[in-house]
């Protein structure tokens, strides 16, 4: 997923959800790792695709994870 990071053209923005989501998936154990689904039509409406890598980013104190793009994160944004 790339990211432009000067004005962006409405054909060009970021990806995004199409509809609301609100599932629950089991947490599988394999090759000592947690693995969890990401449901096939919101990875597909965010251009996640296998094989890709995925960035779980948050913050102490917090309960949630968010699910993010590497390149969705500016590195160094004053």
């Amino acid at each position: 997923m790339a990211t432009d990071q000067g004005g962006q053209d409405s054909s060009e923005s970021e990806p995004v959800l199409t509809d609301d989501v609100v599932e629950s998936h089991s947490v599988q154990e394999r090759d000592g790792s947690y693995h969890v689904t990401i449901p096939k039509d919101s990875a597909r409406d965010l251009g996640i695709s296998k094989g890709d890598n995925v960035l779980f980013t948050g913050q102490a104190g917090e309960d949630r994870l968010q699910i993010r793009s590497p390149s969705s994160v500016l590195v160094g944004d004053d």
